[in-house]
């Protein structure tokens, strides 16, 4: 596709409405998720026990609600590493990606000001940064933090569904995989999976100690995460409508090109012609 094409596009996408709609939608659900997934974080105890389980259960049932309630507007993506993946397997296009990890970002730091703001500053302790632990070298931070979105993109990915042309997860099984890479992750990498998730509270609490791994290490892994389930998984019926939708929508923007400039070539030749005499009789 030409960038003449690409403009054409991405212009008519910017005037649509469901563009507009998905992006509220985000913006959303990315404030509520840090608000209720970091809130449930803070406590009187700070015991760390109270601390996994309440991550595992307030990440995983926030993001299942958001999806289940805004999934059929925007797709329910609420994290950068969803919509990067979508984006490398051709899923949406890069103005709507970039849009939405505009709002996600914006989102999640509205969200952790909110926290700041209602939460007791008793326990607001660190307002839910995600922090590697003193024992976890770096390398092995990244390694948890990819493998831990490796399998909620996967998951993510396996359960799509073509709702009104909008690709929408399965909301309660996304929510277990996010639970489970709660469980997995929260003691050594306190578990982000969503660089938005952590970008809001580090901003915040101004905390930026290894942060590049919580960007580096879930947009990697949703990546492989995305690619994994294209080249593994039978594409259902829906999916592969959605994607030769997009590409239909690309070619019909080429044949418009190519007719209207064939038809500003016969012209030109039309009016190069000498005219010639007429015959008398």
């Amino acid at each position: 596709m030409g960038i003449k094409d690409w403009l054409k596009k991405a212009k008519e996408e910017l005037y649509s409405k469901q563009l507009w709609k998905s992006l509220r939608a985000e913006f959303f659900g990315s404030i509520l998720y840090v608000i209720f997934g970091c809130g449930c974080l803070m406590n009187w105890t700070n015991d760390n026990t109270v601390k996994l389980f309440a991550s595992v259960l307030s990440f995983g049932i926030s993001y299942s609600i958001l999806v289940k309630t805004l999934g059929s507007t925007s797709g329910g993506h609420l994290n950068p590493a969803v919509t990067v993946s979508l984006l490398c397997t051709r899923y949406i296009s890069l103005l709507r990606g970039l849009f939405y990890i505009l709002v996600q970002i914006i989102g999640s730091i509205c969200g952790a000001a909110i926290l700041y703001g209602i939460i007791p500053s008793e326990i607001r302790h660190d307002l839910g940064v995600t922090k590697v632990h003193k024992n976890v070298d770096n390398v092995r931070a990244f390694g948890v933090e990819f493998l831990a979105t490796f399998i909620v993109i996967f998951t993510y990915f396996t359960t799509l569904e073509n709702k009104n042309n909008v690709l929408v997860p399965d909301s309660v099984v996304c929510g277990l995989s996010i639970s489970l890479s709660q469980l997995f992750a929260f003691n050594l990498t306190g578990a982000s999976i969503n660089p938005a998730r952590s970008i809001g509270p580090a901003l915040i609490h101004n905390s930026w100690d290894n942060h590049w791994i919580y960007w580096v290490g879930p947009i990697l892994g949703g990546i492989f995460g995305g690619f994994t389930h294209e080249y593994t998984n039978k594409q259902s019926a829906d999916l592969q409508n959605y994607q030769t939708s997009l590409r239909q929508h690309v070619y019909s923007l080429q044949r418009k090109e190519d007719g209207a400039s064939s038809n500003s070539i016969a012209t030109e030749f039309a009016c190069d012609q000498e005219p010639t005499e007429e015959l008398q009789i």
